[in-house]
């Protein structure tokens, strides 16, 4: 087996996200090396508070000494940049950075500090210094931005630059082209960086904080960028200490970053402080889950502190110091593994943009929602399928347009699309291949509908293959006025229906699974007779294809069903084979992986069973977990977690094992 390099195998990046009169080798010796981390994303060497730059005469002689203190001890160091936020004496010095929103006034950030203009002359400023930090023996560089928000910048750079690009002023430009103008301005500093960096020292490994699942709403495409970073990372372990979070951010943002990594190396963002106080941190419990949930997709750490190094003297530090030792002593059984789904949920980047989508709260944007007069949301409608799979223990990759163009949805049984309303001509064109050739198709509500810059069609590109031609969109206006039912007689046949709904006329070849009533008078009136279909499946080729005229989706994410959940789950079992049959209630995460090296599989089992809401204080053990792997012989099953060895019978079914008892997390590999 060939020698790995650092960042082919599991690392573990340490953040202190500030320094307020600590002393960095301190930092290093009683934080970095105390606690296990493999190296830093560096900050704190030359930052102002929390903000960190780079210029060479006021830090290149310090950090110089830094890195040699961190080769000694096998360190390795990636040098923390912020690209997008400068205090008010740097602009009082350079007013001509700041961004401008239309009314030409100064975009602030986190309250006290101002969003810096890549196309203003900070981009030369930048540049020299960044050839200047080529020269020094670093392992990576990562850029905190750059970020145009939605309302920026009309500074006198970026008017000139959209007029030469246009041909017309800024201020007359339509969505389309304010969107395309902000992507390509960042995607044009990260590819120049790349290049440098690329010529002066290739040995940097060159990241940035990747947008993930949402809309371009700082300007960063992922798939933009792509080609010009080394790995990729987001923020799905930077999470608000609210009511409203929900473990299944960590999830998603890990499974598509995996995904949209295509073999890179992938490292998920955690902030050990509680967003958004940044000098308190989250209960041991909830740090656990972060690290687990993001090992359970495969994901290299990154943790963060924005305060002192004090605050590593907590119930969260000590439970880190314990996860990276795990980690530490495992990298041969946790090295580059692969998840293993036959299921690919499909986000849409173009849907996102151009049709509708929530944005949820982050350190960079707040909690918006784009498209607001659209009836979907492409968001939440994948959440809500996101919930209903983990629930059901299926095994699945959030995936995008690229695999849909590249064919690498070929690999997958079932394809489900939530709301994928904005489409091209080719997308679907491989996706009616797909079904023909024997794959199966779950959509829902205005799958198909708009074009890839949000222009609505009369009929959907997918709806000859659906089986259906759209009559009139049904608006419900309140919840409690409509019911749908399942036409199979089953006991409990009904589920809550609201929000919108196409009213669909189908082919002879249809079956119809579900219908959907007209609207009430009012919640408390006699219960609706007149049904329309709703849901509907049909053969099409060698596969077949479940179309859901509804938001059905973007409903169960807000007003969850557990019928319409138990009947979803039933629909993806008929078009999907079972990986993992388990009696372990929704609250345990389940995730498989493969190693190729060892063509071991490996089984991460996340403990999420806990006291009611957040924060998350106590972790309630689960008994008499049956897992059978299906298809599958073992000769050996090894809890690398908890050490143990577990017995285990090889059934026709596949192998089958059970947990007497789970805690917080297992992690089985089963050779």
């Amino acid at each position: 087996m060939k020698q790995l390099k650092w960042f082919e195998k599991p690392f573990l990046l340490a953040a202190v996200q500030c320094n307020y009169g600590e002393d960095s080798f301190d930092i290093m010796k009683n934080h970095v090396i105390t606690n296990g981390f493999s190296g830093e994303q560096l900050l704190h060497i030359n930052a102002i508070g929390h903000v960190s730059s780079y210029e060479e005469k006021r830090d290149g002689q310090k950090l110089s000494d830094y890195l040699k203190k961190a080769k000694e001890n096998d360190l390795k160091e990636i040098l923390y940049w912020n690209v997008h936020c400068v205090y008010e004496e740097s602009i009082l010095k350079n007013p001509e950075w700041k961004q401008l929103d239309k009314d030409l006034s100064p975009i602030m950030a986190y309250g006290n500090q101002y969003l810096i203009c890549i196309n203003s002359p900070w981009i030369d400023t930048y540049y020299e210094n960044l050839k200047k930090l080529c020269t020094h023996d670093l392992d990576g560089l990562f850029l905190d931005g750059p970020v145009f928000l939605h309302n920026g910048c009309y500074c006198e750079a970026c008017q000139k630059a959209f007029k030469e690009k246009y041909n017309k002023s800024l201020f007359d430009a339509e969505y389309k082209e304010f969107l395309e103008f902000r992507t390509d301005s960042v995607t044009k500093m990260i590819k120049t960086t790349y290049e440098i960096k690329e010529e002066l020292n290739p040995n940097i490994k060159l990241y940035i904080n990747n947008s993930a699942l949402r809309a371009d709403v700082t300007g960063s495409n992922t798939t933009k960028v792509y080609p010009y970073v080394d790995f990729l990372g987001t923020e799905g372990g930077f999470c608000h200490i609210n009511k409203d979070f929900d473990y299944l951010r960590t999830t998603s943002h890990a499974k598509y970053i995996e995904s949209k990594a295509n073999g890179k190396p992938y490292v998920i963002f955690i902030a050990g402080d509680a967003k958004p106080w940044s000098y308190i941190m989250h209960t041991k419990d909830e740090t656990r889950r972060l690290y687990q949930l993001s090992l359970a997709q495969g994901a290299n750490i990154w943790y963060g502190i924005h305060g002192p190094t004090k605050m590593m003297h907590s119930s969260a530090g000590h439970e880190v110091k314990k996860l990276n030792e795990f980690i530490n002593n495992n990298q041969v059984a946790l090295t580059q593994t692969k998840s293993k789904s036959n299921i690919g949920l499909l986000w849409s980047d173009a849907t996102a943009n151009y049709y509708a989508s929530s944005v949820v709260k982050s350190d960079f944007t707040e909690e918006m929602e784009i498209g607001k007069d659209k009836e979907g949301n492409h968001h939440e409608a994948l959440l809500g399928i996101v919930d209903m799979l983990q629930r059901g223990h299926n095994q699945y990759d959030i995936i995008d347009q690229d695999k849909i163009f590249n064919n690498k949805l070929f690999n997958y049984e079932l394809l489900i699309l939530p709301t994928y309303a904005c489409m091209t001509n080719k997308e679907a064109d491989i996706l009616e291949t797909y079904v023909k050739n024997g794959g199966n198709l779950i959509a829902t509500f205005d799958t198909g509908l708009y074009d890839e810059y949000g222009v609505k069609r009369e009929q959907g590109l997918l709806d000859d293959m659906f089986g259906i031609v759209r009559e009139k969109l049904i608006k419900y206006s309140d919840t409690g006025v409509a019911y749908g039912q399942f036409t199979d007689n089953r006991e409990e046949s009904i589920f809550p229906h609201h929000g919108s709904s196409w009213n669909i006329k189908i082919k002879d070849d249809c079956q119809v699974l579900g219908e959907v009533s007209k609207e009430m008078p009012g919640r408390y009136v006699a219960y609706p007779e007149v049904y329309t279909p709703c849901m509907v499946k049909r053969k099409h080729g060698s596969g077949q294809v479940l179309y859901i005229s509804s938001t059905m989706a973007e409903n169960y994410y807000t007003m969850c069903n557990s019928n319409l959940r138990v009947w979803f789950q039933e629909q993806v079992d008929t078009l999907s084979n079972r990986t993992i049959i388990t009696n372990a209630p929704q609250s345990v995460e389940i995730s498989l992986r493969h190693q190729p090296s060892t063509n071991n599989l490996l089984v991460h089992i996340v403990n999420m069973t806990r006291g009611p809401g957040r924060p998350m204080e106590e972790t309630i053990d689960v008994t008499n977990i049956n897992i059978i792997i299906t298809g599958i012989k073992a000769k050996t099953i090894k809890g690398i977690y908890t050490g143990r060895d577990y017995l285990f019978t090889n059934t026709p079914k596949g192998v089958q094992l059970i947990i007497d008892a789970l805690h917080d997390y297992e992690v089985l590999v089963v050779t």
